[in-house]
């Protein structure tokens, strides 16, 4: 009776998986060859005839799916980090739960830390809507809303939030992909972060900053659940505030929240909210004053621009 050798058995095993790690890797490699997609650094200083060349990120993505909902009413949201995300998170909480905010707690007031249902009313499949009917997903009576932002200002919001925070530390590597304010520093690794998640999604775990800064085009399974979606204009708050109030009213929602959310979104501000702030115009002016870096954060963001029909900043480019 032969008697099997472990030890040999044991160093054959390590060698198909080392074998096995390396044609992923190479495998990767290839795809990432075939896209154009330079992972040291966007090629953004390569002209052809005197244009600039942008090689943009792939659209769609199916690996940021996370949503907020009111079972009472429902409506469902897609969670888009810096897209008003957090105040959306509490209005759905107090339709759901009313009673929480008797104590005078206002839908701007929380952070995402601290938001009121947190683990309650949240998500990562929108699949839990079917479980309990036969209605299909065209006739269901369901709401689905997504708040979309322009891709400049929403990136600004992030820069500001994860790379130039006065109340964080930023030379913590974990903010701001340890680029500690620096803009270029910044777009150059969301750029390599974004291109290796994309051909890697099931081998990179993703951190904090890849949640704030991939594109909203990459949230919650827009390649197959686009036609669900009423998506709202965070950019045109003239328009935006009306339109949500009026989804609630469509949902029969009491008047007494309606005025509550009305009235904390008009005459509150989110505590990191900074579309006015000193910093978001100076950040706004080095983008438009050097078009190596807008050329960047068009590369990474250019189908959120055509998606949601934002306009593309008017530079001398050719997209590839």
């Amino acid at each position: 009776m032969r008697t099997i050798n472990f030890k040999k058995l044991l160093n054959l095993y390590i060698f198909l998986l080392l074998f096995i790690f390396i044609c992923i890797i190479l495998f990767d490699i290839n795809l990432i060859s075939k896209n154009k997609i330079c992972i040291k650094k966007l090629s953004y200083n390569n002209t052809y005839n005197n244009t600039k060349i942008i090689r943009i990120i792939n659209n769609f993505y199916n690996g940021f799916n996370e949503y907020r909902y009111t079972k009472k009413y429902q409506i469902l949201s897609c969670f888009v980090h810096k897209n008003m995300c957090t105040v959306m998170s509490e209005i759905l909480c107090l339709l759901e739960y009313p009673k929480l905010y008797n104590n005078g707690i206002k839908i701007t007031s929380q952070s995402y830390k601290n938001r009121t249902c947190k683990k309650v009313n949240e998500k990562n499949s929108i699949n839990f809507i079917y479980e309990s009917t036969i209605k299909s997903k065209t006739n269901n009576s369901w709401v689905y809303l997504m708040i979309i932002r322009n891709p400049i200002d929403r990136f600004i919001s992030g820069f500001i939030d994860r790379c130039d925070n006065d109340h964080i530390d930023m030379s913590l590597p974990n903010y701001c992909y340890g680029c500690n304010r620096n803009l270029s520093c910044a777009l150059n690794n969301i750029y390599t972060r974004m291109s290796l998640l994309f051909f890697n999604k099931y081998y990179l775990s993703k951190n904090s900053d890849d949640y704030h800064f991939a594109p909203q085009t990459w949230r919650c399974n827009l390649q197959n659940d686009f036609h669900l979606f009423t998506f709202l204009n965070y950019s045109q708050p003239s328009t935006f505030y009306y339109s949500l109030l009026g989804v609630l009213k469509e949902k029969n929602v009491e008047k007494t929240l309606i005025n509550k959310i009305s009235n904390e979104l008009q005459f509150s501000r989110t505590y990191h909210s900074t579309i006015n702030s000193k910093k978001h115009q100076k950040i706004t002016k080095q983008l438009y004053n050097d078009p190596d870096l807008m050329a960047l954060l068009i590369g990474i963001y250019y189908y959120d621009f055509i998606t949601f029909n934002y306009t593309i900043p008017n530079f001398d480019y050719q997209i590839t």
